[in-house]
């Protein structure tokens, strides 16, 4: 900048000396010419003053206008916004950069990438430097694996042929880096333009504007998904579910790995095998409380059975069954069979015209999105599906601060039956030693999904049977049961670490 100021200096010094007339040279030949007359200098001096500050207001005129093109110049140039780069694996990060491609801030948009940030300077750096340095971190970091190994990359530009020429060229480098750090990756590339509900959503979940275009297009395809619960997935299992439910890729270029899931191959041959044969009409990835799932219909001697299939284990989360009588118009009465991932079921009989059919349910995510927005913030502790007084309902527990909350959601129209509040002050003497400051929020544990692939790696091809948040002697843990060959298995996992804190086999 110091250079930059003595330049323009410079240049206003000479553009005055250039507007200012000499007048030595007439000087010296006045008195050449004029020895032995006595010159009156005095009206012609007058003249030449006011000529004189004439032609330096012009000359300083004239410089102030090169100041001040080289001042809009230098910004329009060098420090002003003219791009914005995102870059969301699960850390999301946004380069602001410049005319001259040179960054002008990187901002950390969630706290992953606030710690992926730290200590690192990009500001000035070249936005090719910059983004390989940010993917050579995230690759250091654990962020991108053989596993996890998806990137959105999201150009925007008021240009369209800048911003095509940029998502085409950044997409390039991001794959060369990759294999030079012998990461197998896709990368997914998008231009867009700022919009003002997808900056609404990316600052509520702490996302890039990128990936809330692909939560809202998402959303707008089905309606039974949440943007809370989109916006916690990877940007691979996002394009999963795009290309699951047809949305086209005409704003954005890759391709989603499905190989790490069971497939739905696999996943048919599942529900075929629980159901002793049958018809597969439908079956598609989709998410259920934060874990990807193979969604389903088969079809076996006039029984529809709908069914959930846990995508990476193959366990079955969910199996339902509905006759052809339950499904028509008059919705007279009801027989469901859920069974539970060791395979033991129980039959509920049919009930009056009051029961809710599966075609009336508001689903879980919505029955856990009406606790979470009476109670913003609270952490859901327990949550199932269950008949009440001929009704099913949702029904579970939920806290937050020093409150604990039971509830009984209308599966059918999303009414709340039943809200009771606890004090922890209140409990009983079995929960003296409870402190729910050592209990880890939703947001800090590991998640149940995590949780069950711990417990898969220490008993491969179990069953779990159950699984729940709990605490245990003022540490949150993730405690349950599996089933391998008959044997059962107690576990518990610590849901902050996810470390394996105690596992008993049952005789």
């Amino acid at each position: 900048m110091t250079d930059k100021r003595t330049d323009l200096e410079k240049k206003l010094a000479q553009a005055i000396d250039d507007e200012t007339p000499d007048l030595l040279p007439q000087i010296l030949s006045a008195r050449q010419n004029g020895k032995g007359k006595i010159i009156t200098m005095t009206q012609n001096t007058t003249i030449q003053k006011k000529h004189t500050f004439r032609n330096w207001a012009i000359g300083a005129a004239a410089a102030l206008v090169v100041l001040t093109a080289c001042v809009f110049g230098y910004r329009y140039q060098f420090a002003v916004v003219d791009t914005a780069v995102s870059i969301d694996v699960n850390p999301s990060i946004q380069l602001e950069v410049n005319r001259a491609e040179k960054v002008l801030a990187a901002n950390p948009l969630n706290e992953d990438a606030a710690v992926l940030l730290d200590g690192m300077d990009l500001k000035g750096t070249n936005l090719k430097t910059a983004v390989n340095a940010v993917i050579g971190s995230m690759v250091q970091n654990g962020y991108l694996t053989d596993d996890l190994n998806s990137i959105l990359l999201t150009v925007e530009n008021d240009d369209p042929a800048r911003q095509a020429q940029l998502q085409e060229e950044l997409t390039s480098d991001i794959q060369n880096s990759l294999q030079q750090l012998s990461v197998s990756g896709s990368v997914f590339s998008q231009s867009l333009t700022q919009n003002q509900d997808l900056e609404t959503i990316a600052s509520q979940y702490g996302i890039s504007q990128g990936k809330a275009y692909w939560v809202q297009q998402l959303i707008k395809a089905d309606s039974t998904l949440s943007a809370e619960t989109l916006a916690k997935l990877s940007i691979n299992d996002l394009a999963l579910l795009a290309e699951a439910r047809g949305i086209g890729q005409d704003n954005y270029t890759g391709t989603a790995d499905e190989s790490a899931y069971i497939g739905t191959e696999k996943a048919s041959q599942i529900a075929t095998e629980k159901a002793g044969g049958g018809e597969i009409r439908k079956i598609e990835l989709d998410v259920e409380d934060g874990v990807m799932v193979y969604e389903g219909e088969l079809v076996k001697d006039g029984v529809e059975y709908d069914f959930d299939i846990h995508a990476t284990t193959g366990e079955i989360l969910k199996w339902e069954k509905d006759t052809d009588d339950d499904r028509d118009d008059d919705h007279t009465g009801s027989s469901s069979q859920t069974t539970s991932g060791n395979g033991s079921s129980t039959s509920q009989a049919p009930s009056s015209s009051s029961q809710t059919t599966s075609a009336q349910d508001i689903g879980e995510e919505k029955a856990r999105q009406i606790v979470l927005n009476k109670i913003p913030g609270a952490t859901i502790m327990s949550f199932k599906r269950d008949t009440d007084d001929g009704r099913t309902v949702y029904e579970g527990e939920a806290r937050l601060d020093n409150v604990e909350y039971d509830f009984e959601i209308n599966a059918a129209d999303g009414s709340i039956l039943k809200w009771e509040e606890d004090r922890y002050d209140d409990y009983d003497d079995d929960h003296d030693d409870y402190d729910d400051d050592d209990i880890v929020s939703s947001q800090t544990a590991i998640g149940v999904d995590k949780a069950r692939q711990v417990v898969l790696q220490k008993l491969p091809g179990a069953t779990i049977t159950s699984i729940e948040l709990d605490e245990d002697d003022g540490l949150a843990v993730y405690e349950g049961e599996a089933v391998k060959n008959g044997a059962e298995y107690d576990f518990k996992v610590n849901a902050q670490t996810g470390s394996l804190i105690s596992w008993e086999k049952e005789d």
